[in-house]
C-alpha cells in the first residue's frame, strides 16, 4: 500500500493562551479536508487550557489531531513534542497563522524524492484582519550550494523568515531543537534561538522553494515582534552569543573552516540577519561603517544570487490567490472578517507572537 504525502508529514501547533486561534485553525483545516496528524503543544493555563481541551474534542471525529500538555519554555515545548512525531517530516503550524495542505503535501513529496534536500517551503503571504483588495507577499529562493558553509552564508541574505514554517525532515528538525535548548537562552537574548534554528537548517541539507502559496501569516499587535526587543538583556548578550555560536563554529571546522575564521563568520551571519545585534558584539559603528557593511551585503547579495536578490516581497491581488487553492480561500476568507470567534483581534487572549511562538513565557 503506498503511502500519501499527509502520511508522511505531521503538523506540530504549539499555543500558549489563545483559546480562539486555536479554535479558528482546526475549524480551518476541518473545513479544507486536512488529514494529517496533528499535534498540539500547549502550555496554557489552567482556564484556557480547559477550553482547549473542549476545541479539540470537537474535532475529534474530523481531524487526526492531539493534545499534549506541557510547563515548558517554547524551546523545550518544541523539542518535547517534536519526539511524539511519528512521520519522517514535520512542519509547524502557528495557532494564528494558516498553513495551506495541498502546498504542504507537495513540500513532503519533494523531500521524500531528494534526500540531500532538508527542508522544502514556497512563498508567503502577509496579511491583517479585514483584508482589502491586495495582500503581501514573498518569495524566497532555494539553497542549492553542494556547500554547507555556502549555504549558511546565502541564508542570511535575505531567506529568513519563511523557513520556519517550512517542511522538514524531522530527525534533522529534532536535532537543531535539542543543540538549540542546550545552547541558547529564550529569555535573554529571544532572537538567538531563531536564528540558530535558521543556520543549522541551512547546513543540515539543501532548501527548496516552491513557486507554490504555502502559509499565510496573520500579523496583529501582539506579536512579539512588535512587542519584544530582539535581545531581552543586552548585558548578558555577549555572553549568551558565545555558547549559541558554538555549535555553528564546530560545525564549520568540520568543514575544514579554521576556527579564527568560522567565529568572524557567525558573527557576521549573525548581524546580516539582524543588524542591531553589531552595536552588542561590538563598539556601536560610525554611520560610515554602517554604510560600508550595507552596500558591502547588497555586493554579496548580488555574488550570491544575481540581480534578482534572494527573494522578492511583491503585492498579490487578494482574488487571484484565493482562486489557486480552496484552503486559499478559506484562509484570507477568515482573514476579512474583523471580529467575533474568527476575527479574534479584539477578543484574543493577548500574548506575543513572534516566528518561535505559542509559548509558555517565563
Amino acid at each position: 500500500m503506498n503511502t500519501t504525502p499527509s502520511q508522511m508529514l505531521t503538523y506540530v501547533i504549539p499555543t500558549y493562551n489563545r483559546p480562539q486561534f486555536l479554535h479558528r485553525l482546526l475549524s480551518y483545516y476541518a473545513k479544507v479536508g486536512c488529514s494529517a496528524p496533528i499535534l498540539i503543544a500547549d502550555s496554557s493555563e489552567p482556564v484556557t487550557k480547559a477550553s482547549n481541551e473542549a476545541t479539540v474534542a470537537e474535532f475529534q471525529n474530523t481531524l487526526n489531531v492531539e493534545l499534549h500538555y506541557f510547563e515548558l519554555g517554547v524551546i523545550p515545548k518544541c523539542r518535547q513534542i517534536l519526539e511524539r512525531v511519528a512521520t519522517p517530516f514535520a512542519v509547524f503550524s502557528a495557532d494564528d497563522d494558516f498553513l495551506v495542505p495541498s502546498a504542504a503535501d507537495k513540500c513532503s513529496l519533494f523531500l521524500s524524492q531528494n534526500t540531500d534536500y532538508g527542508t522544502c517551503g514556497g512563498t508567503a503571504l502577509f496579511g491583517q484582519a479585514g483584508l482589502g483588495t491586495t495582500i503581501p507577499a514573498r518569495t524566497y529562493r532555494s539553497l542549492t550550494s553542494s556547500s554547507a558553509v555556502q549555504r549558511l552564508k546565502n541564508v542570511s541574505l535575505g531567506q529568513y523568515y519563511c523557513l520556519f514554517y517550512a517542511v522538514h525532515c524531522t530527525n534533522r528538525l529534532r536535532e537543531r531543537f535539542r543543540i538549540t535548548e542546550e545552547f541558547t537562552n529564550y529569555e535573554s537574548s529571544r532572537i538567538l534561538p531563531e536564528v540558530l534554528l535558521l543556520q543549522l537548517m541551512a547546513m543540515d541539507g539543501k532548501v527548496r522553494l516552491l513557486n507554490d502559496i504555502t502559509y499565510i501569516r496573520q500579523g496583529h499587535g501582539d506579536n512579539d515582534s512588535c512587542r519584544l526587543p530582539n535581545v531581552q538583556d543586552p548585558d548578558v548578550f555577549r555572553a549568551d552569543f558565545n555558547r549559541y555560536s558554538q555549535p555553528l563554529v564546530k560545525r564549520l571546522q568540520a568543514e575544514q573552516v579554521p576556527e579564527n575564521v568560522a567565529i568572524r563568520l557567525v558573527g557576521r551571519t549573525l548581524v546580516d540577519l539582524v543588524p542591531e545585534c553589531a552595536a552588542l558584539l561590538h563598539d556601536r559603528p560610525s554611520l560610515f561603517v554602517q554604510s560600508i557593511r550595507k552596500t558591502t551585503k547588497r555586493f554579496r547579495k548580488i555574488a550570491s544570487f544575481g540581480p534578482m536578490g534572494a527573494g522578492r516581497k511583491f503585492a498579490m491581488d487578494v482574488a487571484t490567490a484565493s482562486r489557486q487553492d480552496d484552503a486559499i480561500h478559506e484562509a484570507l476568507a477568515q482573514l476579512t472578517k474583523k471580529s467575533g470567534r474568527s476575527g479574534l483581534v479584539e477578543n484574543a487572549h493577548r500574548s506575543p507572537k513572534t516566528v518561535l511562538r505559542g509559548h509558555k513565557s517565563a
